[in-house]
């Protein structure tokens, strides 16, 4: 097995967090983080041992570019969502990450929404990453 390349080692574990911000992964939300590693070509091995693996990074993972951060934000609101709602520790990592990416603060309340009743289309996606880049990118 090769090893991960850190940015995709980042977002995976970064869902991982996510999912877990609640207490131990459900078989949902592990259901979920595969089909999104698979989306990215990870090696189900690698993704089964984040799964599985009892280490706590608490380091704080920021992908490269625009792109890169929103495609992150995505999959870590798909995983806050799979219950219905995002609650107190999820919007609590979530706010976190906005800050960490230099994102404005009310971004994740316009995130919420937008995934309130489900997955946006792919066209929805990507005139939202258009209004996130020009509205709230820090220092712009």
């Amino acid at each position: 097995m090769k090893p991960l390349p850190d940015h995709e080692l980042g977002h995976m574990r970064t869902l991982v967090r996510m999912a877990g911000v609640d207490g131990p992964l459900n078989d949902k939300a592990r259901r979920v983080i595969r089909k999104i590693a698979t989306s990215r070509a990870v090696e189900a091995s690698r993704v089964d041992a984040l799964l599985d693996s009892k280490e706590e990074d608490a380091s704080m993972f920021v992908p490269d570019g625009l792109g890169n951060r929103m495609g992150l934000l995505h999959d870590l609101m798909v995983l806050a969502y799979l219950d219905g709602s995002v609650n107190e520790r999820e919007k609590s990592m979530l706010d976190r990450t906005i800050r960490a990416f230099n994102f404005r603060p009310q971004l994740a309340d316009h995130l919420i929404d937008l995934f309130r009743y489900g997955q946006p289309s792919p066209a929805e996606w990507n005139d939202f990453v258009d209004h996130v880049k020009q509205s709230f990118v820090e220092g712009q």
